[in-house]
């Protein structure tokens, strides 16, 4: 999996969870569902340590995105930031790309 930019959905990962969202939006499923199906889908990347952070972003901003809300997610979204030492990776690593994330994250956690 790559990422080729700071965008979330410029990474291959996060581009295989909207595909799958979106393919399942159209179905009759609830957004609850929706969401566990997507999780369970990837439940690797979810578990991963450097995957994690972004199957997560990845699904919570599409669940945004289409004017749903997620307890579930945005707890997910919590647990994620504070067990992950993803973060403080990519700031050593590409600082842009963290400061990129932090933002993302503290948009989601406001509209979730």
């Amino acid at each position: 999996m790559g990422t080729f930019g700071n965008e979330i959905f410029e990474d291959d990962l996060a581009l295989d969870i909207k595909y799958s969202f979106e393919e399942m939006l159209n179905s009759e499923v609830g957004i609850n569902e929706l969401i566990d199906n997507v999780m369970l889908e990837f439940e690797d990347s979810f578990e991963d340590f450097d995957e994690a952070m972004t199957a997560v972003l990845a699904l919570a901003t599409l669940v945004v995105e289409n004017g749903f809300k997620s307890q579930k997610l945005k707890n997910e979204l919590d647990k994620v930031v504070e067990e992950s030492e993803y973060l403080e990776c990519l700031k050593e690593e590409n600082l842009e790309l963290y400061e990129s994330r932090v933002e993302l994250i503290k948009k989601l956690k406001e509209n979730l």
